[in-house]
């Protein structure tokens, strides 16, 4: 079965920032990477059976772009 999960930008502060992620169309989560460590919090679960692996899913794509340097506006997971 293929997932597509959008993850895009609410807000950017100077310690953090807060990404929106769901499925096309559908209700959404959001969560919060902190730019100094890379640690990644849950602020608001997904309303569904699969939240935690979509959460997990978007962590997993955020933190990759904080490694890289670049905590972009818009990305997505597909698999």
């Amino acid at each position: 079965m293929a997932i597509y999960i959008e993850i895009e930008k609410l807000k950017e502060r100077n310690d953090s920032v807060q990404y929106r992620f769901g499925l096309i169309d559908k209700s959404s989560g959001i969560l919060s990477i902190n730019k100094n460590s890379g640690e990644i919090s849950l602020l608001e679960p997904l309303p569904n059976e699969n939240g935690d692996n979509h959460f997990a899913r978007a962590a997993y794509k955020i933190k990759t772009h904080w490694k890289d340097g670049n905590l972009p506006d818009r990305t997505c997971w597909a698999s």
